[in-house]
């Protein structure tokens, strides 16, 4: 039974991480990181595609690779994110 409760968690965890990490970042920010970046995303971190946390972890240390609309949108959902 422990493991069943343990594994269990481990799905809630994860199914929940994305609306607890993007919870300060809006609908229409998000619409608008996905259409600015989706771009340097691809090119960038194609591996990290389409895991939204993934992304961000991987953009962050290539900022100076992003194009200069897609830096802008990032650092605006990063400063959502950190809040």
């Amino acid at each position: 039974m422990h493991r069943v409760s343990r594994c269990l968690l481990v799905v809630v965890s994860v199914l929940c991480a994305p609306s607890v990490v993007f919870a300060g970042v809006t609908p229409a920010l998000r619409e608008q990181a996905e259409a600015v970046c989706r771009d340097d995303a691809l090119r960038l971190c194609p591996e990290a595609v389409p895991d939204e946390t993934a992304i961000i972890a991987c953009m962050r240390p290539k900022r100076s690779d992003l194009t200069l609309p897609c830096r802008k949108v990032f650092d605006q959902v990063v400063r959502a994110v950190n809040r």
